[in-house]
């Protein structure tokens, strides 16, 4: 899931990974086919800002891998947000049918080497692809918390404008602090903000990365495009993490399905 481009800093904090269980106590609609789900840890879960959690599906073997949203500073109250796969059992057949709040839930974690860790010299770029959005708005809260960055830009691109989430959300933190820009990008809708490829807005916006580092979060394709685009405004390829959400293959059995 997780193919960080550079050297792994020897000096992240390594966090166990353990067996948890939870309440659900959001489940809400935030965009087009995506839900908001917040679950009480019995036990706090210590975790980097990016990292991700299994959560373990009902009546199946079957686990899927989501990335917390919410600071490492919150170790009991987890955020997640989930995209909607046609025919999955972790998604159509689970959370968007029969999970509500109140359930019980059991996940591990936490997992992955996608992070923000040590402090940088140089500004962050953040490019994040539907509900990549997600370790990226961990990331950014952590990074405000620790003063961990001298500039945040984040890049959240969608289709249309129903399928953006949280818009609000970074535009308080735009307003509040003054090294945060938010910029959301449509790529099939015309309308008053950004258009056309996240990635072009980007190159667009800078006309050299050089001395930046950057996190991206979303579609393979995405992002390829950024890795890309970044290298073109010349950002060393050491600077760059990036974590690929893909949809799992659809198994045939309800009963073993996930996605």
């Amino acid at each position: 899931m997780v193919e960080p481009l550079g050297a792994v800093d020897d000096g992240v904090p390594r966090h166990p990974l353990r067996d948890h269980e939870g309440t659900v106590v959001v489940l809400d609609d935030i965009a087009a086919a995506t839900r908001r789900l917040v679950v009480e840890l019995d036990e706090a879960m210590q975790f980097n800002a990016g990292q991700y959690a299994e959560l373990l599906i009902p009546g199946t073997t079957l686990a899927r891998q989501y990335s917390m949203a919410n600071p490492p500073s919150e170790t009991r109250r987890l955020e997640f947000h989930i995209k909607l796969t046609e025919g999955g059992a972790a998604t159509e057949r689970w959370i968007f049918r029969s999970l509500s709040v109140g359930d019980r839930i059991s996940l591990r974690g936490p997992l992955g080497q996608f992070h923000l860790v040590d402090k940088t010299d140089g500004p962050v770029i953040l490019i994040g692809g539907g509900t990549g959005l997600a370790p990226l708005k961990s990331i950014v809260q952590h990074a405000l918390a620790e003063d961990l960055a001298p500039e945040l830009y984040v890049y959240h691109g969608g289709r249309r404008k129903v399928d953006l989430y949280d818009v609000e959300f970074f535009l308080e933190l735009e307003t509040r602090h003054d090294h945060v820009h938010y910029r959301p990008v449509l790529s099939e809708q015309d309308w008053d903000g950004a258009t056309g490829m996240v990635t072009d807005a980007v190159v667009a916006d800078f006309a050299s990365c050089k001395g930046m580092s950057a996190f991206l979060c979303g579609p393979p394709a995405m992002v390829a495009a950024a890795v890309k685009a970044l290298k073109r405004r010349r950002m060393a390829p050491r600077m760059i993490s990036k974590e690929e959400f893909t949809v799992a293959p659809p198994v045939p059995d309800v009963d073993a399905a996930a996605s």
